[in-house]
């Protein structure tokens, strides 16, 4: 599914928009959690394990910060987790690219890869 289908705009937000008027707030952010798994998974749920676990790691981090918060270690441990978000995005974004420009370089250099 994707932002500009009709079943996206005239089923999945207004349904959504919808409850997340309609339940207290403090499921507010369950809510959109939920809905935001379900809408990834309609578009590739072989990923959605990986997406609930960058999730899950996140939210460790962020409990963890907040432990620290008086500390000089907070700052060290933000940048830890965006690093592991980075690092997720650097993989799926540029492991293609990546793997196909060393084959052209050892293409280039007459080896078989």
């Amino acid at each position: 599914m994707l932002f500009t289908e009709p079943a996206f705009l005239f089923l999945f937000l207004p349904g959504l928009l919808g409850a997340y008027f309609l339940v207290p707030n403090r499921w507010r952010n369950l809510l959109l959690t939920g809905a935001s798994l379900l809408f990834y998974g309609f578009g590739e749920y072989r990923f959605l394990p990986l997406l609930v676990l960058s999730i899950a790691v996140n939210y460790v981090f962020a409990i963890w910060i907040e432990r620290k918060r008086t500390s000089r270690w907070h700052g060290v441990i933000l940048g830890l987790g965006i690093a592991s978000d980075l690092a997720l995005l650097l993989i799926f974004k540029y492991a293609g690219w990546f793997v196909e420009s060393v084959n052209v370089v050892l293409a280039l250099l007459s080896v078989q890869p």
